[in-house]
């Protein structure tokens, strides 16, 4: 995890995952789907606003 240009993101390996989503507080529990990279990275950006409501909030990854 980590800020890019003010946005949060979330990385995760998992090149055998068929999805991935990052739920938690901020979503209100609901998925927000991640993309793949060609080397089987999952990743998800949370923009300034979704961001901000993030604080310390809890928050799981999950992959299928």
């Amino acid at each position: 995890m980590g800020v890019q240009d003010g946005a949060i993101v979330y990385r995760e390996w998992a090149p055998a995952a068929q999805a991935a989503a990052l739920i938690g507080d901020f979503s209100k529990w609901e998925p927000v789907w991640m993309t793949r990279d060609e080397w089987g990275v999952w990743s998800v950006r949370l923009e300034d606003g979704e961001a901000r409501s993030w604080g310390g909030a809890g928050v799981c990854a999950c992959v299928w």
